[in-house]
């Protein structure tokens, strides 16, 4: 199959596909496979777009981890479409990662910043909550 231009696709998911959610007074959402934010807009559709990026996380039985997620070159295979590279849960390294595989490639890079945010995001969904309220015991109340 020959190469279809992106305006195209576009037009053609818009309005039907099966990834749309919609809901009373809010925007249109998406639940695409490589849509950075979510929103049904061309610009972060994952379908549409010839290069499309997302940063989310897996979890394998206990263990957790934040996997970047790019359009690989065999977009007409569903099962091999996308490619997931690992990303490191410390910011330094994390960042840099995201620099490096976005920026320096020329990889959608308009999309750094938001990346950036959501990988710090979905990092701070791991980190467990220390302040734990315990619930207060009752007071026995003496009635003699």
């Amino acid at each position: 199959m020959p190469f279809v231009a992106s305006e195209l696709v576009w037009e053609c998911v818009k309005n039907k596909n099966a990834f749309i959610r919609t809901s009373r007074n809010c925007p249109k959402m998406s639940a695409e496979p490589g849509n950075l934010m979510g929103l049904h807009m061309a610009t972060y559709s994952g379908i549409a777009n010839a290069k499309s990026l997302d940063v989310k996380s897996e979890i394998d039985g206990k263990k957790g981890s934040i996997v970047l997620v790019t359009k690989g070159k065999k977009t007409q295979k569903p099962n091999n479409m996308f490619n997931s590279m690992g990303v490191s849960k410390c910011i330094k390294k994390g960042v840099e990662a995201l620099d490096k595989n976005i920026d320096s490639k020329f990889y959608r890079r308009d999309l750094l910043n938001l990346a950036k945010t959501k990988y710090k995001k979905v990092r701070a969904s791991y980190k467990k909550n220390k302040n734990i309220m315990m619930p207060k015991k009752a007071k026995a109340s003496s009635a003699e």
